[in-house]
C-alpha cells in the first residue's frame, strides 16, 4: 500500500504464481525465498488481552489497542479525511467510516459517491512512532471483488526514502492469497523499488480461506531483517542485503496504518458481482519493543544510536580451518580422549567466528559443540547415509550470523549423488556450504569447506575444478571463503587449478601467501602427531578478493608434547572494512544446486 506518491502504480502480473516467483512493476523478476506452509489453521482465533504480559521472548508491550472504549481512542489514533486516493484506487476516505462496534474497529466501504469519487471507505493512521519490534493485528477481511484491506507502517519521511512495511495485503477477488512487501527508494532523482511475497497455505491439501474467520497478521522488524507471519506461522523472511543496505541505513520510525481501499492498480474495480457494504474488522493491535531498543517509557530508537554502535565493532572475520583427525583412530597416546581437550583449547584461543573442521565424526562434533557454546553447527556423513561418517562440518558464531542456506555436494562425477566416490579416490569425499547474513558487516557471504582425497592425483585436480565452478555460478558478487584440507602443495596442480582460475572474475586468494609473501622453511601443516613442520602446506583458507587480509598463521602449539590433532590448523583474519560494498544479487538466494 501506497499513501504519499500518487502517480506510482502496483501492477499485479497476469499469471503470477504465489510463492514461485513475483514480477516487479519495472521489469525486473524477484525469486524470492518463500515458505508454503501446510500447517493446521487457525480459523477462529480467541481473543487476547494483554491484561498480562504476552509471552514473547525478546519484546515488551510498547502499546496496544483492543477497542474496548465506545468510540476511537483519539490518544492512539486518527482517522483521516482524505481525498486524494493513490495507486488510482476510487474510495473517498471520511473519519464517519471508521466506527467501533463490540470491541471492535469496523471500517465500513460503501457504494456512495463522495466528492467526486464512486465510493466511501476509510483509513487510520497510529499516532505512535516506532522502529523496531513487532507487530500483531487480529482481522477478519472485507471479502467481494474491488476490496483492498491493509495493514502497513510507514513514516514521516517523504516517501520511500525512510522505507514502507506492508504487513498484509489482500485483493477481494483472491480469498486464499495474501500479500506483504516492502518499498524503498530514493527522491531526487525520485526511485523507487520494492519485494513482494504472496502467501498460500494449505490444510488437508485445501487452500486455506483468508475471507472466512479470524487471522492475526504480523511483522517483527529488526535493524537488518523484517519477518512476516500470518497466524504465527512465518511466511517470508526480507534480509539487509536483499534491499542493498537499505533495512539498515534508511528505514525510519514508522506509524501503523489500517485501512480499506476501493479498486485501483493493485486489483480489478467493484462490478456488479461486489456485495455492498464492506466491513474490515479489528479485533486488536499489540506493538511490541524488543527488550534490547525499549526502556520503560520509549519504544522508538534513534537510528543514529544504532549507526554508532555498529561503527564501534569489530569488523574482521575471524576464520580456522582444522582437520581434527578422525576419532576412532587407533592412534595410542594420540587417541581422540586424550586429545579432545587440547583441541578445544585450541580452537577457543584462536575464538573463531568461522570454523572448518575435516575427518570430524558426530561426537566429535557434538563434543567441540558442547564444550564451545554459541556456535551452530552444519555437517552431514560423506558417505550415503547422512549420519555416521566422516563430515566437513562448519561451526557458525550464532550471535553473529544468520544462516541463509546451506548444502553438500560430493567430489565426484555426480556431485549431487550422496557417498559418490569420483575418479581415483580412495574415499568418498565432499564439500559442505553455507549462505550466512553477516549482521556486524551488513554482507552476505558463502562458506564451503572440504577435504581432497589423499590417494588420487586426478581426483584432487577435478575436485580443485569442481569447487572452482560452485564458486563462479554462484550468483550476483558474493564474499566467498573455502577452508579445508586439500592433501596438496603449493606448487600442485590443485592449487593453481584454485587460485589462478578466474571463476568469473571471482579469482581467489590464499589468505597465507597473501600475508606471508616469501616462502618460508617450516610451512607444513601435516606432522602426523610429530611437531615436523617441514612437510608441504595443505591446510589452506581460500577467499575472493573483496576481503582483505589482516593477519593468517599456521597454529603449531602444543602441550606436554601433544599436538591437538596430527594437522596444524591455520587461521585467517579477515577484513569488510577496507573494501567496497557491493550490492548483492536479488535473483537468487542459494545455489540451485551442485555445481554442474
Amino acid at each position: 500500500m501506497i499513501l504519499s506518491f500518487k502517480s506510482n502504480t502496483l501492477v499485479q502480473p497476469v499469471g503470477a504464481i504465489p510463492c514461485l516467483g513475483i514480477a516487479h512493476p519495472f521489469g525486473a523478476t524477484l525469486k524470492l525465498a518463500c515458505i508454503l506452509l501446510a500447517f493446521s489453521c487457525v480459523t477462529a482465533m480467541p481473543h487476547a488481552s494483554l491484561a498480562q504480559s504476552p509471552d514473547r521472548p525478546g519484546y515488551k508491550v510498547a502499546w496496544f489497542d483492543e477497542f474496548e472504549k465506545p468510540e476511537l481512542d483519539q490518544s492512539l489514533w486518527t482517522a483521516l479525511d482524505k481525498k486524494k486516493p493513490t495507486n488510482n484506487s476510487r474510495q473517498d476516505y471520511l473519519p464517519k467510516q471508521v466506527s467501533i462496534a463490540n470491541g471492535k474497529l469496523v471500517i465500513t466501504s460503501v457504494n456512495q459517491e463522495s466528492r467526486g469519487l464512486p465510493y466511501l471507505s476509510g483509513l487510520i493512521t497510529s499516532k505512535k512512532l516506532q522502529k523496531y519490534g513487532r507487530w500483531d493485528v487480529r482481522a477478519k477481511l472485507p471479502e467481494s471483488t474491488g476490496m483492498w484491506p491493509a495493514i502497513w507502517l510507514l513514516p514521516d519521511e517523504p516517501w520511500p526514502t525512510a522505507g514502507e512495511i506492508d504487513i498484509m495485503e489482500n485483493r477481494g477477488n483472491q480469498p486464499t492469497i495474501v500479500s506483504s512487501a516492502i518499498h524503498y527508494g530514493t527522491r531526487n532523482p525520485w526511485k523507487h523499488d520494492y519485494l513482494d511475497h504472496e502467501c498460500v497455505r494449505k490444510v488437508d491439501g485445501v487452500d486455506v480461506n483468508f475471507h472466512s474467520g479470524w487471522h492475526l497478521y504480523s511483522c517483527e522488524w529488526e535493524p537488518t531483517v523484517v519477518r512476516f507471519y500470518v497466524d504465527n506461522k512465518l511466511h517470508w523472511t526480507v534480509r539487509d542485503d536483499e534491499t542493498g543496505g537499505f533495512l539498515s541505513k534508511n528505514m525510519g520510525p514508522m506509524r501503523v496504518i489500517i485501512n480499506t481501499a476501493v479498486g485501483g492498480d493493485f486489483l480489478d474495480n467493484p462490478n456488479e458481482t461486489t456485495v455492498w457494504p464492506q466491513k474490515f474488522e479489528i479485533d486488536y493491535v499489540h506493538a511490541y519493543a524488543r527488550v534490547e531498543d525499549a526502556d520503560a517509557n520509549a519504544a522508538v530508537v534513534d537510528a543514529v544510536v544504532v549507526e554508532a554502535a555498529n561503527a564501534g565493532a569489530d569488523r574482521t572475520l575471524r576464520v580456522m580451518s582444522f582437520n581434527l583427525r578422525y576419532g576412532l583412530a587407533k592412534d595410542g597416546d594420540n587417541q581422540w580422549e586424550r586429545r579432545k581437550d587440547l583441541v578445544v583449547e585450541t580452537i577457543a584461543t584462536f575464538d573463531p567466528d568461522l570454523l572448518g573442521v575435516q575427518e570430524s565424526l558426530e561426537f566429535q562434533a557434538a563434543y567441540v559443540g558442547g564444550k564451545l557454546p554459541g556456535y551452530q553447527y552444519v555437517g552431514r556423513s560423506r558417505d550415503s547415509k547422512a549420519n555416521g561418517g566422516e563430515q566437513c562440518g562448519i561451526f557458525i558464531r550464532a550471535g553473529r550470523f544468520d544462516k541463509l542456506g546451506e548444502g553438500h555436494f560430493w567430489l565426484s562425477e555426480s556431485p549431487d549423488e550422496p557417498g559418490s566416490q569420483g575418479w581415483d579416490s580412495a574415499y568418498p569425499r565432499m564439500a559442505t556450504w553455507v549462505k550466512l547474513w553477516d549482521r556486524r558487516n551488513r554482507q552476505s557471504l558463502f562458506l564451503l569447506n572440504t577435504h581432497f582425497d589423499h590417494i588420487g592425483k586426478t581426483a584432487r585436480l577435478e575436485s580443485a575444478k569442481l569447487i572452482e565452478r560452485f564458486v563462479a555460478e554462484l550468483p550476483g558478487h558474493p564474499t566467498v571463503i573455502i577452508t579445508g584440507d586439500f592433501n596438496s602443495g603449493e606448487n600442485s596442480k590443485p592449487y593453481q587449478a584454485l587460485f589462478s582460475a578466474d571463476s568469473n572474475g571471482r579469482t581467489l586468494i590464499d589468505t597465507y601467501r597473501s600475508y606471508v609473501p616469501t616462502t618460508r622453511d617450516q610451512e607444513g601443516t601435516f606432522h602426523a602427531f610429530s611437531g615436523d613442520q617441514s612437510g608441504q602446506r595443505i591446510d589452506w583458507i581460500g577467499a575472493t578478493k573483496n576481503l582483505s587480509v589482516e593477519a593468517a598463521a599456521i597454529v603449531s602449539t602444543a602441550s606436554d608434547n601433544r599436538y591437538p590433532s596430527d594437522h596444524f590448523p591455520v587461521t585467517a583474519v579477515l577484513n569488510f572494512a577496507a573494501t567496497k560494498q557491493i550490492a548483492p544479487s536479488k535473483d537468487v538466494e542459494t545455489p540451485a544446486g551442485p555445481p554442474k
